[in-house]
């Protein structure tokens, strides 16, 4: 059974209470990318765990 991922749209807004430097802002969205990504894969994972199950 073919898994299909159609569309992932995610919308992030970033609010931040000081001026930071390029360089932490950049760590900031690094890390943020890395989590997101993580939180899709999970879900992904949990997909597919369900449909082998069935």
């Amino acid at each position: 059974m073919p898994l299909e991922i159609r569309e992932l749209v995610i919308k992030v807004n970033i609010e931040t209470a000081n001026q930071t430097s390029n360089t932490d802002l950049k760590e900031q969205m690094r890390e943020l990318e890395d989590r997101i990504i993580e939180k899709c894969v999970e879900k992904i994972q949990r997909r597919i765990e369900k449909n082998l199950e069935r």
